[in-house]
């Protein structure tokens, strides 16, 4: 699967979203890594987001799929202007067959 493109969804329609970072994430677990999705060296983690300056938490989360402690892949969701909900999506591996 290639990398999705980023999309903007109307709060309350988030879960589409959330369902192209299933696809997503899963996809990289069975095609690239090759493993089952719940091999103990997979991970999935969510971590909400914080203004550095004065440690507030801000609408906005990351969403990580690690392979043995390392991220291969994340997705920052935040909300923008309109209070829309908006999906940015990363692949941080290069295929290595080796690597896994």
């Amino acid at each position: 699967m290639k990398i999705p493109k980023s999309a903007t969804y109307i709060t309350g329609e988030q879960h589409k979203g959330y369902k192209q970072i299933d696809k997503f994430f899963n996809s990289i677990i069975e095609e690239t890594i090759k493993l089952p999705r719940n091999h103990p060296n997979i991970e999935k983690r969510v971590m909400g987001m914080w203004r550095l300056y004065n440690e507030v938490k801000i609408d906005g989360r990351v969403h990580m799929l690690l392979y043995k402690q390392q991220t291969i892949a994340t997705v920052i969701e935040t909300r923008t202007n309109n209070n829309y909900v908006h999906f940015d999506y990363f692949q941080n591996i290069k295929v290595n067959r080796k690597a896994f």
